[in-house]
């Protein structure tokens, strides 16, 4: 068998010269170990055990930082304030020293004091100890201090400490793989943050398009963001100098382009998944299925030539998608700023809408009826679970040169969407809180109904249990019975309404209710007597029934909303 190459020297390298020698690429994560990792290394340091390597590659003659910024970090941090490391971890030690200072002195010296005199802040130890009267202690005093300074001076021994380093020797094109098979172990990096490092220096020409600089500005952003906490000085990079070259790496391309998008699309996307879409919609761009992602730099010269048509293309269809989603996921009627109820989201189920629209004239018929199409699917794929696992698989068959190409085109067959939402229905479990799926379905079929324009006009509306939350926490106590978190006891009620009900219902609140009654298929006055009268007896049987009843209705107006109406 053939001796595996080798593609890396592990050697090691003094910390002081490490820390001079070594550049920190652009793309670096923000410092994210919590005080105990840290304390945890600086232990395991003063204990003289082995740690990890950190992992470097060569790139244009200089030592680029790949992996393990949180351990040189925390050992820098450590340097400049060693006091903040060795006083939790000599705590006792530490406490019997102050007690015994404030002996001495009859005074009740405070930590703050007593760290800012060990540190000789401002010459305050010097200046305390010089306005002493008692002569006689000042050599008492002076010993606890040095005690702790000796202390603190051979915690760790920075001068000689020696950090194990991995150098990455082989081809440049797959420091992704390297990178992610070393970064298995502590606080991982995610594929994202591994393709920022590793494609630091593979750089774009970007022209004065407006998008364009669009992605200019959240370059700049990404770079103020991260110089807050970065300890190590960021190479290459100026603000002045990514304005008047306009050359940014596919990384910050990818990352620029994922943030741009995820701000058009407040609507469908909550959270912060902008380097997915970035780099998933430049994976569609280039027809690149996303489980091979990592090979997108390879597409670098395909992608510098169609820059404009890769921004335009996906800001429109994050404008139009946005568009179609926001009219039934919104939220918060009549307020400064808009929510969305993103529960049914799914990033590469979100990605197939890209992939599925990429190719397609705008405005022609298969264009159309896709976009009128996606929002059935969006439910029917979430209750079905489509995109739970593999979804990157999944994602591929909406790709134009997909041999099983599978696409929005044709209309959800109502049928089948109620067959399966009754499937889910039927997996509804006890429990008084709303999941994000309820609370996504809730809104929507709040807004293809109730919550009309003629009903809403000037309200702002929020979640309410149908039977009040209060009345069954009275009655269904440990283990829960009761399906008062289900889709059958949800819905919207006014805010001012919702705060005067509480443990009523709208039958006990003056005024006049039936649209609303109506639309959101509110109980009747003879089902609430029923729910009261068996939630009494502890007869919840009948109660889910009620509920289950009601949650039928309202898959009835979704499934057939979403299927006939055009967004």
């Amino acid at each position: 068998m053939a001796k595996q190459q080798q593609h890396a020297d592990y050697s090691q390298m003094s910390f002081e010269t490490l820390i001079k020698e070594i550049e920190l690429p652009k793309f670096q994560r923000g410092l994210v170990w919590s005080a105990k990792k840290k304390r945890d290394l600086i232990n395991t340091l003063n204990e003289g055990f082995p740690f990890g390597a950190i992992l470097i590659y060569e790139q244009d003659g200089k030592n680029v930082l790949l992996d393990g910024q949180q351990r040189l970090s925390t050992i820098k941090e450590y340097r400049e304030n060693p006091l903040a490391y060795w006083k939790p971890l000599n705590k006792d030690k530490y406490d019997s020293e102050l007690l015994k200072l404030n002996e001495i002195v009859k005074e009740n010296i405070t930590e703050k004091n007593f760290d800012s005199m060990i540190l000789n802040r401002n010459d305050e130890f010097d200046d305390w100890i010089d306005d002493l009267d008692n002569k006689e202690i000042k050599k008492p005093i002076r010993q606890i201090f040095n005690d702790i300074k000796k202390e603190l001076s051979e915690f760790i021994d920075l001068s000689n400490l020696q950090i194990p380093y991995l150098k990455y020797t082989g081809d440049a094109s797959r420091i992704a793989d390297v990178f992610a098979n070393l970064n298995k172990g502590g606080t991982p990096l995610n594929k994202y943050e591994i393709f920022n490092a590793a494609w630091s220096r593979e750089q774009l020409k970007l022209g004065n398009s407006e998008y364009e600089n669009e992605i200019i500005k959240y370059v700049e952003r990404y770079y103020d963001d991260l110089a807050e906490d970065a300890q190590f000085e960021l190479s290459d990079y100026s603000s002045d100098d990514l304005k008047s070259s306009r050359k940014v790496s596919v990384a910050e391309f990818g990352t620029a382009l994922g943030k741009m998008i995820v701000d058009k699309m407040p609507a469908l996307i909550s959270n912060d998944a902008s380097n997915e879409f970035g780099f998933g919609i430049l994976g569609i761009a280039m027809n690149l299925e996303n489980k091979k992602i990592s090979e997108l730099i390879a597409k670098k010269s395909q992608i510098q030539s169609n820059i404009v048509e890769i921004l335009e293309t996906a800001n429109r269809l994050a404008s139009v998608l946005n568009a179609a989603f926001s009219k039934i996921l919104q939220r918060n009627h009549n307020s400064k700023t808009t929510k969305y109820e993103t529960g049914l989201s799914t990033t590469f189920k979100i990605l197939s809408y890209f992939a599925a629209l990429w190719d397609l004239v705008e405005d022609s018929e298969d264009y159309i009826q896709s976009l009128k199409n996606m929002p059935a699917y969006y439910v029917m794929d979430s209750i079905s679970n489509r995109w739970g696992s593999h979804g990157d698989q999944t994602l591929q068959d909406y790709y134009a040169s997909s041999l099983t190409k599978k696409n929005y085109i044709s209309a959800v067959e109502i049928d089948r969407f109620k067959s399966i939402f009754n499937n889910w229905l039927d997996e509804q479990t006890a429990g008084i809180l709303f999941n994000a799926q309820i609370r996504a379905i809730t809104t929507i079929h709040a807004n293809l109904t109730y919550l009309s324009d003629e009903l809403s006009t000037g309200e702002t509306y929020e979640f309410e249990h149908v039977i009040p939350k209060s009345i069954l926490a009275k009655y269904d106590t440990q283990p829960l019975k009761v399906l008062g978190g289900s889709l059958g006891n949800a819905m919207f009620l006014p805010k001012k309404l919702n705060n005067a009900k509480k443990a009523n219902t709208l039958y006990d609140i003056s005024g006049s209710f039936d649209d609303l009654i109506k639309q959101s298929h509110y109980f009747s006055e003879s089902e609430f007597g029923e729910i009261f009268k068996n939630l009494e007896i502890s007869n919840f049987g009948i109660v889910n029934n009620i509920i289950i009843e009601r949650a039928h209705k309202v898959i009835d107006d979704v499934t057939r909303k979403l299927t006939e109406t055009k967004f």
